[in-house]
This record gives C-alpha cells, sequence and structure tokens, in this order.
C-alpha cells in the first residue's frame, strides 16, 4: 500500500521495494528538485513514520533494522539515536529502510479488515484522479515550478511523471492546455515578480527566466506584457504586471 500510494499524499517522493538475501528494502526516491536542506528533513520525517508503522506490528524497537540516508552526515547526527530505534548510515545512493524478511507476515494488532478496503478504494479513486485530465496540468506546473533556472523540457517533464512523451502531450491537449502553454505562463509569473525587483537588471533577470539571448527575452515581455522588459519596469504599477 505504501508503495504504491504514499506519492499521493507527498508527491516529493515515491517509494519501491526489492528483496536482497535476507533483507526487505523499502527505497525512497526523489521526484522534484530540492533544497537540501529541505529534502533532509522530509526524510527524516518519512523514515521516522516508516520505524513507527513497523514497531506498531513488532510491538518493540525495532533493533534488528537499518536505515540508509541519501544525504551527508548533517550537523545534529548526533540527535539521532535519540529517536531512530535501528542504525542510520550517511551517504548512502538511496535513503531506505532495511527489515529482515521474517518480519514481513507478522500481523498489525490494529488491523480492520473493513477499514482497510475501504481506505483502499478512496486511495484507488484518488489515483485515478490525480492520472486524470483535470490534474495532469497541475502535475506538470508542480515540475515546473520545483525548477530554478531554465525549465526542464517537455521530455525531462514526462521522465519524472513515469509517462512517455506521447502520453503526457495526450493528457495535456485532453486538458484543454499544452506543455508549451505552461511554460509559458510560469515564465510571465516569473518575469512580472522579478521584473518588480529593482535590485535585478533586466539581463539578470533574463538569465533567471532561462533566456540566453536578451533579444529573445525583449520579445517574450512584449507578447506578455505589451511592453519591453524595460518600459514594463519603468512603470510604477503597470497593469500587465497585475494581469
Amino acid at each position: 500500500v505504501l508503495e504504491r500510494y504514499a506519492y499521493l499524499r507527498a508527491p516529493y517522493f515515491r517509494l519501491d521495494s526489492e528483496t536482497s538475501g535476507p533483507w526487505y528494502r523499502l527505497h525512497v526516491r526523489r521526484q522534484i528538485p530540492l533544497e537540501d536542506a529541505v529534502w533532509t528533513g522530509l526524510v527524516e520525517l518519512l523514515l521516522l513514520s516508516l520505524q513507527a508503522l513497523v514497531e506498531s506490528a513488532l510491538g518493540h524497537a525495532m533493533k534488528g533494522a537499518a536505515f540508509d540516508a541519501d544525504y551527508p552526515t548533517p550537523p545534529h547526527a548526533g540527535l539521532y539515536s535519540d529517536v531512530f530505534h535501528a542504525p542510520v548510515t550517511f551517504g548512502r545512493q538511496v535513503s531506505s529502510l532495511a527489515i529482515p524478511l521474517r518480519w514481513l507476515p507478522l500481523a498489525c494488532p490494529f488491523a480492520d479488515t473493513a477499514q482497510h478496503r475501504a481506505a483502499l478504494e478512496r486511495l484507488e479513486g484518488a489515483e485515478r484522479n490525480l492520472c486524470g485530465p483535470r490534474f495532469i496540468a497541475a502535475q506538470v506546473e508542480r515540475v515546473l515550478e520545483s525548477a530554478s533556472g531554465a525549465l526542464p523540457t517537455l521530455d525531462e517533464v514526462a521522465t519524472r511523471l513515469r509517462l512517455s512523451r506521447r502520453t503526457l502531450v495526450r493528457r495535456l491537449e485532453a486538458s484543454g492546455t499544452s506543455f508549451r502553454q505552461l511554460a509559458d505562463a510560469l515564465r510571465k509569473r516569473r518575469a512580472a515578480a522579478l521584473l518588480s525587483d529593482p535590485s535585478l537588471s533586466v539581463g539578470e533577470v533574463a538569465t533567471h527566466l532561462g533566456f540566453t539571448d536578451l533579444a529573445n527575452f525583449g520579445r517574450a515581455a512584449r507578447r506578455w506584457f505589451g511592453a519591453s522588459p524595460r518600459g514594463v519596469r519603468s512603470t510604477r504599477e503597470p497593469a500587465a504586471l497585475r494581469r
């Protein structure tokens, strides 16, 4: 259930697993770029949540497990022994929880078959909606907004969403938009915000938006706002920025 549905609640990661020798390993795969400090905190929260879930079935601290973290040893690593009940190894390729295979058949003492079935039905419905045309544009926007500087390409976004390029294009068309329109709308919003910052030169704004040619940025600004970047900036409260 975690592997399939956890991303519905927290789309910044996906879970997958593997069996290696006597171990079952649950991997945490990052789905969107995040600042290192933010990612570290999110992984810590997730691993501690997994620890609580496993221990609810065990009935005691999971001393026979192990954690891997895909980030360097943090300054507060000395606190880990107070909250994690199994050793944590830093600097690994992927964050994960490893538990003995013999634990997998253990039943949760709080299990309720009827509630479990009902919860799965709700999750399946949420997943269907998330993959539908109403939500695909929001997913693309989320990936685009997580980027700084040059925006990811259509192929890169499709890969992050685990879709083929053709499927992504088709779903966006079904929702009444396109990748180009979504990317252009985001650049316009960012341009409006950056041009209102007098500490940035027009060239710096263009660079932040991923333009390598000031002329191209100028044409884009005229299309978005009906004025050149300097013309937009020279107006105290340009109507274009409020659109």
